[in-house]
């Protein structure tokens, strides 16, 4: 009886002890993503670990501080790449910051400014005109619809 109750829980100790080894492997490449500053890296190492472990209060906090390290991270790469007039990649970078820690109000406030910079940017052609100078030139000497003289037609003599 004793035999049996002990090879019937011998596969549940290895299962226990092989998500153990998961969680430690993964806690441990967390920390070394997060030591060279891989804070991406670290919160997917973070997030397998509490998959193993849903309990680990430990892999919990890493996880919260990388996400919030990470978000600090795009955050200010959102900004340099909005300086620097490349206003597509701000947005998915402080869209990342933002979704990372929604606390961060400054993150929100810039994700804002840089999408209503996108809707208001005016699009301009490689002549160097925008798209409304462009249509402009193409139609100036066209004939609006419906406005042709029939050929038959004739001038009043007074105009001629």
């Amino acid at each position: 009886m004793a035999n049996a109750i002990r090879r019937a829980l011998a596969p549940v100790v290895v299962a226990c002890l092989v998500a153990g080894c998961a969680t430690s492997k993964a806690l441990r490449s967390g920390k070394d993503a997060e030591q060279l500053q891989d804070y991406d890296r670290a919160i997917v190492e973070y997030t397998k670990a509490l998959r193993g472990d849903p309990d680990n209060r430990e892999a919990r906090q890493l996880l919260e501080r990388a996400r919030v390290r990470a978000a600090a991270d795009h955050f200010s790469r959102g900004r340099r790449l909005e300086a620097g007039g490349r206003l597509d990649e701000a947005l998915v970078e402080l869209q990342l910051a933002s979704e990372l820690n929604p606390n961060n109000q400054d993150a929100r406030d810039a994700l804002e400014s840089v999408r209503t910079q996108l809707k208001n940017k005016v699009a301009v052609a490689r002549d160097g005109k925008t798209e409304l100078e462009s249509l402009i030139d193409r139609t100036r000497n066209l004939m609006p619809q419906g406005q042709d003289l029939p050929t038959d037609a004739r001038l009043p003599a007074w105009l001629t």
